[in-house]
């Protein structure tokens, strides 16, 4: 009986303990869209059905690409990324669909992660697309690009 009760501490209090000493740190920092916030909290999929959760991003993405179906600029942004070798570190938000728009897009075409949630691009407060943020380890932005020619694009997609 001592040892399953052991057992059952290590597997699961100490886990809680480890969980509630990262909240507290994460409680003083905001969460956001602006320089110097925490990345929001959100679990969503893919246009293949691949969870994302907000949590786990750092690693694997470093770019937050915010656009829309109706901006010129940003289709041009997602021909530049579909047209790239590699573009495993890009996450691209986009709202929820139209369903009463003509405009059409595949999304499965790409190879990037797509969200479709505007409740998701609402938590980042974004006002302007193609908007472009940059993640660090630790789920801080560090920085917060508006893409107005697609000049500049490759300079606000470097890692």
């Amino acid at each position: 009986m001592n040892k399953v009760s052991t057992l059952f501490n290590k597997l699961f209090l100490t886990h809680n303990n480890k969980s509630q000493e990262t909240n507290i740190v994460e409680l003083d920092q905001p969460r956001g869209g602006g320089v110097g916030d925490l990345l929001p909290l959100f679990k969503v999929r893919d246009q293949f059905g691949k969870k994302i959760i907000s949590e786990r991003i750092p690693g694997e993405i470093s770019k937050l690409i915010f656009l829309s179906d109706t901006c010129a600029l940003c289709f041009e942004v997602l021909q530049m990324l579909a047209n790239q070798p590699s573009v495993h570190n890009y996450l691209v938000l986009k709202g929820d669909e139209d369903t009463y728009s003509n405009v059409s897009h595949k999304d499965f075409h790409y190879k990037f992660p797509i969200i479709r949630s505007t409740k998701v691009v609402d938590l980042f407060g974004i006002k302007r697309v193609p908007t472009i943020l940059t993640l660090d380890s630790a789920r801080i932005i560090e920085r917060v690009d508006e893409v107005a020619d697609i000049e500049n694009l490759f300079s606000y997609l470097e890692n």
